[in-house]
């Protein structure tokens, strides 16, 4: 076998328990059989099954005006810091007295600006 390269090896058709297979890992060599590969990959399917079956029953919430997200180190929820206030509008007021129109937004609005100047709307972005 020396006299060949891995990639003029014959591909195999399948991997059974007994196979061996060479490795290599940080520097070290050795063997692994068929059956540690497989385990390895049911026990790699079945902590991502896991964690997707954790994360899907437990979505992040809103609490006090941030998300909340599941830890799975925790078992419990734990705080983003992110705001859960998604968008931001612009709302408007009309003093029915003075016929003056407002514009309201809140502190982290980032959205175009309105002015009203006599019978012209004026729009800055």
């Amino acid at each position: 076998m020396a006299d060949k390269t891995i990639g003029e090896l014959p591909a195999i058709a399948a991997l059974n328990d007994d196979a061996l297979l060479a490795v290599e890992q940080q520097g070290w060599a050795g063997k692994m059989t068929g059956r540690q590969f497989r385990e390895f990959g049911e026990r790699s399917a079945r902590e991502q099954a896991d964690r997707a079956e954790a994360f899907g029953t437990h979505p992040p919430v809103v609490r006090d005006g941030t998300w909340w997200v599941w830890s799975l180190e925790r078992g419990d929820y734990i705080d983003s810091g992110k705001s859960a206030i998604a968008v931001q509008y612009a709302t408007f007021d009309i003093d029915p007295f003075t016929g003056s129109l407002s514009m309201n937004t809140p502190e982290e609005y980032g959205g175009p600006q309105f002015r009203l100047h006599q019978s012209n709307l004026e729009v800055t972005v």
